[in-house]
């Protein structure tokens, strides 16, 4: 991409402080589903998962990370159809604290694909939960030669979400590249979101709720156990971890009286699952109504779509409100009936699985009765004088927030699931800025 920022209160005039929320989505290939954990029964299933216990010692005491808790078997349960990671604040092993830690090890392991968990995680300071991979074989040797893959994990006020692979050599000489994902102050231990990458053998793609937010390409990362090597070292089969650790490094927090967070907490996990590319094709799907920019009165709403599979069929097709499940249909004609749908702006997004486990998907975005108005994008109104930067403009829509002729953030960064074209500026405290300012926007 190519483009030009400006200066930000030049953008402030143009956008006419203007917003709309766009869903984003994944990128498509003929991905099925390989293996999945839906956690569905009264207990971890032993054949794919094992418990870890302790707290590293004697080896790497606090798990290298300067971690507080003591990871049990009682802190882990399966109930209602998730899996439950519970941090206890409670003296064990000489700890104050105890948790959850389970991971595929020798059971099940996985050489690129998608790898995504629903979940809904814990929150608080000190509260570190994560959804990571590491090396079944450490094929290049110890930590960081080897890689690691951090799907998923955030800390104390969890209102962004970070990915990061780690690489080179082995510890002290490992380096590491990681992406950011925030929503403007949305915190993420509120409600369920889809956490998921797709890995290629020369690129790492990271998503919350479908969004793409940061890629990573095999000429960014090494390992000095394979110099010629230019794809290791995640080049490998690598197994699933999900942990909620409480303090460590990364948390800031590495002794027992700073944890903050109300304890107990819990990391709630829907389901892991695995696609990876076969023969088997996606299913294809269209939402049918309301369509895209329909403005039906508040209400119960009837969301419609068609769904077909040229090599096999359609088991089922789910309707969602952005990552908020509603319901499904698993029978022609597809349908579900919303009801009692307050005015508002929304994302629905229509899902079709077929009986080889593919995929494909359909969004429509819809403004209901009055629309979702126009409030500020920080909470409160900003009280002048002051400096106002143009990327926080307010929330409200297409013609009441902004107005931009493309959908799409054509910059990358910042407020991804928004229209508005962001990109990084290299202002004195760095930043971010409007550009590819068209005329009439």
């Amino acid at each position: 991409m190519t483009g030009m920022g400006i200066n930000a209160w030049t953008k402030v005039i143009a956008l006419g402080l203007l917003f709309v929320a766009a869903l984003g989505t994944r990128a498509e290939s003929d991905m099925s589903l390989v293996w999945s954990d839906e956690f569905e029964g009264t207990s971890l299933n032993s054949a794919d998962w094992t418990m870890d216990v302790g707290d590293g010692c004697p080896d790497l005491c606090g798990w290298g990370n300067e971690e507080l808790e003591y990871y049990r078997p009682e802190n882990v349960s399966v109930v209602d159809g998730n899996l439950i990671l519970t941090a206890r604040e409670e003296y064990y092993g000489g700890r104050y604290f105890t948790s959850g830690k389970v991971h595929t090890r020798d059971k099940q392991s996985f050489l690129y694909g998608r790898i995504e968990t629903r979940a809904k995680i814990p929150t608080g300071g000190g509260m570190w939960p994560a959804f990571w991979m590491m090396p079944q074989d450490d094929a290049y040797g110890g930590w960081a030669s080897s890689g690691e893959i951090d799907i998923m994990e955030s800390a104390n006020t969890t209102d962004f979400i970070n990915g990061t692979i780690h690489y080179g050599g082995s510890w002290p000489a490992n380096n590491s590249s990681s992406g950011s994902y925030s929503a403007g102050g949305v915190n993420f231990a509120d409600d369920f979101h889809v956490y998921a990458i797709e890995w290629e053998p020369e690129q790492i793609r990271w998503y919350v709720d479908d969004l793409l937010y940061s890629t990573k390409y095999s000429w960014q990362w090494y390992s000095d156990g394979a110099p010629g090597n230019p794809l290791a070292p995640f080049d490998q089969d690598f197994y699933i971890i999900l942990n909620a650790a409480v303090g460590g490094l990364y948390t800031g927090c590495t002794y027992p009286g700073c944890i903050s967070a109300d304890l107990p907490q819990e990391y709630i996990i829907d389901y892991v699952r695995v696609y990876q590319e076969t023969s088997n094709q996606s299913p294809t799907i269209a939402i049918t109504a309301p369509l895209e920019g329909d403005y039906p009165p508040a209400g119960d709403i009837l969301i419609s779509a068609t769904a077909s599979d040229a090599d096999g069929s359609v088991t089922k097709v789910e309707f969602f409100d952005g990552s908020n499940y509603l319901g499904e249909d698993d029978s022609e004609p597809y349908s579900f009936l919303w009801t009692s749908v307050p005015d508002g702006c929304y994302s629905l997004v229509a899902k079709a699985t077929d009986d080889g486990g593919a995929f494909g998907t359909d969004s429509s975005d819809i403004t209901v009765g009055s629309g979702c108005g126009q409030v500020p994008f920080l909470g409160s109104p900003f009280v002048l004088p002051t400096k106002i930067e143009a990327e926080d403009f307010d929330i409200g829509g297409e013609g009441i927030a902004y107005h931009d002729a493309y959908p799409g953030n054509e910059g990358g960064q910042y407020r991804l699931s928004e229209d508005v074209d962001i990109q990084s500026c290299s202002d004195t405290g760095g930043g971010y800025n409007p550009g590819w300012i068209l005329e009439g926007e």
